[in-house]
């Protein structure tokens, strides 16, 4: 899928509207083992019908599991290595299938709006990049987003005449080499600047013999070497899914080191020009208020449930969640999942989600946190111990 169709797809279901039928949201890995069908998808789908995992009841359900399982038995998933399905029957039913050429956890979840976390976390973590695999000869320009090339651009070099022995010293030959392979990175460059311009900066990985990638590198204009990430050695005769697998590893761990930096500048806003929030009422509060400009949440983190005032936009998270909003005495809206809600609000103000794998520090101040476009008048710190018991 094309990151573009994705970003699509995630705000359309983001401002989905509601109605009194439930969206059913199902995410397959077909990584593991050779059925979609696991136990725990099995499990999952008939608790959904049988009334074990929901209050809601009404007679289409049935028939969105239905086209949930017609789905996955069908030649439709063929190729792909994770699924996302979106479905809902009823007085304005939708369905909206995903195929993907990364996994995705196996994970099916029902309410009124769909779950689009694990989306969010796709585009994050397999964002694009570039990758630039040279011989002597010729080069391949590699545009990689979502685990798959986009695009691919062949830069050849011009062939040398055999002027050694009767028309060229071996002198001139030598500087015609060296202007000549100058000239061929210039032209690699080009095509570099072209797939970059109009777009968000992307990493760049060179591959190929590692001499050559050293010297390509050495000729890149500052302003593409502070791009480049990594240099994998890779056959020239490599195959696009070898291109991919090779160097995905060195983009998921430059993703990493770049998430700490993000946690740093974080709680650095936090704690030194007030222009971060951190636990999960203050940064719904933040994102209702058009006042976020990052939601930055750890992965595999579960914040429990929230309620929104949609009266004054007071938010509350943790357990027990009251009836009446705190600020004006409306009555709360009904309790929902955190970590939905919140990047749900993120994609409807169009502000970027940045999900971190691994992080003690913002783990320990309650998993998630807001960077702001300006400071708050009235800050209220989070109360962790409150969102704490609310992921128990």
């Amino acid at each position: 899928m094309e990151p573009e169709r994705l970003q699509q797809n995630i705000k359309h279901l983001a401002c989905l509207q509601e109605t009194k039928d439930p969206v059913i949201s199902c995410y397959v890995n077909l990584t593991i083992g050779d059925s979609p069908w696991s136990e725990t998808l099995r499990n999952r789908l008939d608790s959904i019908i049988d009334g074990t995992v929901t209050t809601y009841n009404t007679p289409d359900l049935a028939r969105s599991v239905s086209r949930i399982r017609a789905y996955l038995l069908s030649s439709d998933v063929r190729g792909a290595r994770g699924i996302a399905l979106f479905v809902r029957e009823g007085s304005d039913p939708l369905w909206m299938p995903m195929k993907f050429s990364v996994p995705v956890p196996t994970w099916v979840s029902i309410d009124t709006v769909p779950n689009i976390y694990n989306l969010v976390e796709l585009q994050d973590r397999y964002e694009r990049y570039i990758v630039l695999l040279s011989t002597r000869y010729s080069a391949r320009i590699f545009d990689i987003a979502l685990g798959e090339v986009s695009k691919q651009v062949m830069v050849q070099r011009p062939t040398i005449r055999k002027r050694v022995r009767r028309e060229w010293t071996r002198i001139h030959y030598q500087n015609h080499v060296k202007e000549g392979g100058q000239q061929f990175i210039r032209e690699q460059v080009e095509v570099l600047k072209y797939l970059i311009a109009g777009s968000d900066t992307p990493c760049v990985i060179l591959a190929g013999d590692n001499h050559l990638s050293r010297q390509t590198r050495a000729e890149l204009p500052d302003s593409l070497a502070s791009l480049v990430i990594d240099v994998v050695p890779i056959m020239s005769t490599a195959s696009r899914d070898d291109i991919v697998s090779s160097t995905l590893h060195s983009f998921i761990a430059a993703q990493e080191s770049e998430s700490q930096n993000i946690v740093e500048r974080l709680l650095n806003s936090f704690y030194k020009d007030d222009l971060a929030v951190l636990g999960v009422a203050d940064c719904l509060q933040s994102l209702l208020r058009h006042q976020a400009d990052v939601l930055i949440m750890k992965q595999d983190t579960d914040f429990g449930r929230a309620k929104i005032c949609q009266a004054c936009g007071w938010a509350v998270a943790g357990h027990p969640l009251p009836i009446e909003c705190m600020e004006c005495s409306s009555l709360l809206s009904l309790a929902r999942d955190a970590r939905t809600e919140l990047v749900r609000l993120a994609e409807i103000s169009g502000r970027p989600t940045e999900t971190i794998g691994k992080s003690a520090q913002l783990d320990a101040l309650g998993g998630v946190g807001c960077l702001l476009r300006y400071p708050l008048r009235h800050r209220r710190r989070p109360d962790y111990t409150e969102d704490r018991i609310g992921m128990m």
